[in-house]
């Protein structure tokens, strides 16, 4: 039997495609001259029903599907961290400590999750070679759906100005994402499961590390995440030190 290939028509045309209804959905975003504040609480809470909602919508068609649910469908690998993380921030409105905390975590780690989904899709492109019949492919347009509002919601989020990227947060992020990984790791030990691909590899490129070492496997997988949530980190405040540069030059 045939399957859907990481690189092949069906990942190419959904991935392509999504990511342009996120460029379009972001060029057409402005932000408010009036109420900065009605409009903020408005994205975040049109997020957190959009990342719920789909992801629901996902476990009902596993569940016609597969009749059933399987313990590794529990949201504990990276591309959950929105259902946590979103609802936790739209309810912050006594003093937006919570907010400040875990922001740095919505904006790099819920990107990064989705990135990585969508560019190398092995776990989420299903057995069907293309996109139709649509009916077949209910679950994986769900999962493909729900990973680019992972990489719009921190974007829209950034442009609106709802939240600035400042050196200072990466620590937020890493703790956040250090803290859910050790939960995952834990109920990986007790169940035999791989959320996180943090056990058995299945889908991940560095895989073959296991071979030679669980824990240097594990370590490569953990380092380089926490260096790519810094990088993003680091690009956004690009324009940041490139500003004073430039003003100098023209006094």
């Amino acid at each position: 039997m045939l399957f859907a290939q990481v690189f092949g028509d069906k990942h190419l045309f959904g991935t392509g495609f999504l990511l342009l209804a996120v460029f379009v959905f972001l060029f057409l975003l402005k932000k408010s001259k009036t109420d900065l504040k009605k409009q903020e609480r408005f994205y975040l809470y049109l997020f957190t029903v959009l990342f719920l909602v789909i992801e629901s919508l996902r476990l009902i068609f596993l569940l016609i599907r597969d009749g059933g649910l399987a313990i590794y469908q529990l949201p504990l690998n990276l591309c959950s961290v929105p259902l946590y993380l979103y609802p936790a921030i739209s309810l912050d409105k006594r003093n937006g400590r919570l907010k400040q905390w875990l922001m740095p975590a919505a904006f790099a780690t819920v990107m990064l999750a989705g990135l990585i989904a969508l560019l190398i899709p092995s776990n989420i492109l299903g057995p069907e070679l293309f996109w139709l019949p649509i009916d077949k492919n209910y679950v994986e347009i769900a999962s493909f759906t729900f990973h680019a509002v992972m990489i719009a919601a921190p974007l829209a989020l950034i442009k609106l100005d709802f939240y600035k990227p400042k050196m200072s947060d990466i620590g937020y992020a890493l703790a956040f994402t250090a803290g859910f990984a050790a939960v995952a790791m834990t109920v990986n030990a007790l169940t035999n499961q791989d959320f996180l691909l943090l056990n058995y590899g299945n889908g991940s490129p560095f895989q073959f590390l296991i071979t030679e070492s669980k824990l240097l496997y594990q370590a490569t997988m953990i380092g380089l995440g926490a260096f790519l949530i810094t990088m993003f980190f680091v690009i956004a405040n690009l324009k940041k030190v490139k500003k004073p540069i430039s003003s100098q030059i023209k006094k």
